[in-house]
């Protein structure tokens, strides 16, 4: 399970590799197949030690990848026990508590019936989530309705990359499956945070939103966004303590897009790469803007994830900065969003006019 589950992750960074490594063995050149083998022996012994680490792994009958390798080649995993299938995630999970307790409000109104994923177990090592099937929605007005009110509740929160794969579909009910990217913080120099940056709706660089995939009714998630704002303006305190309560912990912030990296990581696995760390070094330098980008302080991490074949992450925590490994990254740019999602939250009828203004020109 451990070799197969390997070779689908390196099949799916470049399929070349493989055929790399067959031309290899051909012509009998051991020095270039110690090469890559001592690439990829890191990448088997951290998914072994993960492995290791799940609940019941004996009764394990199947591990599937759910996107990408991050930290020491972590990812969120599909356990099949047989009877049951699990949802793994190698971090916390708080925020599905906090948004579970903010759709618990529009709930009580009869209004809307979002549905509360569930968080099974947790421990120091990771969450273990229900694993609910991805449907197509048979209402889309109901569908629409509930979309609009998660478009004012994520973007309240400051979410972002709330794309296709990371809401599903459950008895035309959107479900966020992916609770990582929330209260994202203040960058200076930068366009302040908008709507568009939860990717639930359509813009000239995101193609892959559920408005894209479902042909959903714009004057129903009106309706929803409406009915949110009336629900949350209704019960702004106990929103407010959620959100004062939650604020602070660890979230995942974005920088650059997965997609990004991982053409970067595909290309850097290209033969001559493979075969000279002085040249994919400098690829990935190149690649990276050298450190002279405005998110310099960013570089050396992100080079040093791709290098081990990891996607690059970074962390917001108490106005603080860390890499994939928790490493602090000095800097002095991001600072906490809480005054201003405080400050919306006190303006909530203004901020609900601008989410609806910008889905106007869509």
């Amino acid at each position: 399970m451990l070799t197969s589950f390997v070779a689908d992750y390196i099949q799916h960074i470049n399929s070349d590799i493989f055929s790399l490594v067959e031309f290899y063995k051909t012509e009998n050149n051991q020095l270039e197949l110690d090469k890559i083998e001592k690439l990829m022996a890191p990448i088997h012994k951290n998914v072994e030690h993960h492995f290791q680490r799940l609940i019941h792994a004996d009764d394990v009958k199947s591990i599937s990848r759910l996107g990408d390798m991050h930290a020491n080649n972590s990812c969120t995993l599909l356990l099949d026990y047989g009877d049951k299938k699990l949802v793994y995630k190698p971090y916390d999970i708080p925020f599905l508590t906090l948004v579970n307790k903010i759709q618990g409000i529009l709930n009580s109104s009869k209004k809307f019936c979002f549905y509360s994923l569930k968080l099974l177990f947790q421990n120091e090592h990771g969450s273990y989530v229900e694993y609910i099937e991805d449907e197509a929605p048979d209402d889309l007005d109901k569908y629409s309705y509930h979309f609009g009110a998660l478009i004012f509740i994520l973007t309240l929160l400051r979410g972002t990359d709330f794309h296709s794969e990371n809401i599903f579909c459950k008895s035309s009910i959107p479900v966020i499956v992916d609770y990582e990217t929330f209260f994202f913080p203040h960058i200076n120099g930068i366009k302040e945070y908008s709507v568009e940056a939860t990717s639930l709706i359509k813009t000239k660089n995101n193609s892959q939103t559920l408005m894209h995939k479902y042909k959903l009714n714009i004057n129903r998630i009106f309706d929803g966004i409406n009915d949110a704002f009336l629900l949350i303006d209704r019960n702004k305190a106990q929103v407010n303590s959620f959100i004062e309560e939650y604020h602070h912990l660890r979230a995942r912030v974005i920088f650059k897009p997965t997609a990004y990296y991982f053409k970067i990581l595909e290309n850097s696995t290209h033969p001559v790469f493979l075969s000279n760390k002085k040249y994919r070094m400098q690829y990935l330098h190149e690649c990276l803007g050298g450190g002279k980008t405005m998110f310099s302080f960013l570089f050396k991490h992100e080079l040093e994830d791709l290098l081990n074949f990891n996607i690059p992450i970074f962390y917001f925590e108490k106005g603080n900065l860390y890499s994939s490994g928790m490493k602090l990254i000095e800097q002095n740019l991001l600072s906490s969003s809480l005054k201003l999602i405080i400050n919306e939250l006190k303006n909530l009828n203004f901020f609900k006019n601008r989410i609806i203004e910008v889905l106007k020109t869509l």
